[in-house]
């Protein structure tokens, strides 16, 4: 079966550093953790952390993340385009919950950061 997502930009505060997207996806992901910035994770003890966010953080790019039911939420640096960042999260995603294919679901922004975008995070639960 394929990975079926949508995606969901936000531009928090107006801030280019703050581009971040919402990845909904219609298969649960792994393991659940709320937002934190990738320093923050890698001084977690060993316990605390994940196998499916210790993935995550190692794609470049991502600055901070989250990951709830059935949706990921991350925060790209400005040095990386969407295109960078997104094939690579949602190869990662496809592997993790072991699809064989993906797919945007209607309705979805485009992988290079066009399309959907909301205008607040009060739009959308916070990541």
């Amino acid at each position: 079966m394929a990975l079926q997502y949508r995606l969901e930009f936000l531009q928090e505060e107006g801030s280019p550093a703050d581009d971040s997207v919402f990845i909904h996806l219609r298969s649960d992901v792994p393991a659940f953790r709320g937002r934190i910035g990738k320093e923050a994770y890698s001084n977690l003890d060993d316990a605390d952390k994940s196998t499916f966010m210790d993935g995550l953080f190692e794609i470049d790019g991502i600055t901070e993340a989250s990951s709830q039911a059935f949706r990921v939420w991350i925060m790209k640096s400005p040095a990386f385009t969407w295109p960078e960042v997104l094939n690579t999260v949602l190869e990662y995603l496809r592997v993790q919950i072991g699809e064989d294919s993906i797919e945007d679901l209607p309705g979805s922004g485009k992988i290079d950061g066009t399309g959907f975008r909301l205008d607040s995070s009060n739009n959308r639960r916070s990541p």
